[in-house]
């Protein structure tokens, strides 16, 4: 799927059902994000006229039931059993915020994995949201920072820009009453059709030595108090097995 590096994905083990046209079958899903899920079934015949799917999440007390498509399958050619790669096509923004929800939810409770520590101390990046940014550009309007590296941003904002678009921004860091004025290139674009945002991958063209250094104050400050409390995460956890 395309968005392997753009959402956030988390285990997710629960029995889903999908609606052919003519059928139903069903299947055990493995994880979950924004814009799709992977589920393992055993292949039927009719798979590639798969409609719908329908699951439930934690805390809901309803089905949820999404239009989506398949859009890669893994597994061996002579095995029944298959991985399903699923693309959701929301028809109601109320699926969509539940889903975000549940997803905030767990990675909230889970202490980060060694492969993301290690990712955080080689290229150190801060998941935030940071609120008062401004852009050159009077149409544009930037609602949120949503995460930061001295390298880039990924921010929400409304109006159009294009892949390539060259920006300015001021933003200013938690605890910090000075602003930062960083030019940046957008480098990729996440359409949200139900909010009429964007999501924006932006990477820094022009940014001083010294506003790079407090982004990095920043992001190791926010690095430390994750570790903490994957520490006491993993006391409680072995006190309390």
């Amino acid at each position: 799927m395309t968005d392997k590096r753009k959402y956030i994905r988390v285990a997710h083990s629960e029995r889903v059902r999908f609606i052919t046209e003519e059928n139903t079958f069903s299947g055990k899903s493995l994880n979950i994000s924004r814009s799709g899920m992977q589920v393992v079934v055993n292949m039927p015949e009719s798979y590639e006229e798969v409609r719908s799917i329908t699951f439930t999440l934690p805390y809901s007390s309803e089905s949820i039931d999404i239009p989506c498509r398949l859009v890669h399958t893994k597994g061996d050619n002579g095995a029944r059993e298959q991985v399903l790669g699923v693309e959701f096509n929301y028809q109601a923004e109320a699926q969509l915020l539940l889903i975000e929800k549940f997803i905030r939810e767990i990675r909230r409770a889970q202490p980060l994995k060694e492969s993301e520590l290690e990712e955080m101390r080689r290229l150190p990046r801060s998941i935030c949201a940071l609120a008062g940014a401004t852009v050159s550009r009077e149409d544009l309007k930037v609602i949120s920072i949503d995460n930061i590296s001295t390298e880039g941003l990924l921010i929400t904002m409304t109006g159009r820009v294009k892949t390539g678009e060259a920006l300015e921004f001021e933003l200013f860091l938690p605890g910090d009453q000075r602003s930062l004025t960083i030019g940046g290139k957008v480098r990729y674009l996440i359409e949200n059709s139900f909010r009429s945002t964007s999501s924006a991958g932006i990477s820094f063209t022009l940014v001083k030595e010294t506003d790079r250094t407090r982004i990095r104050n920043f992001i190791v400050t926010q690095a430390t108090s994750m570790a903490i409390k994957n520490l006491y995460h993993n006391l409680a956890s072995a006190l309390n097995p």
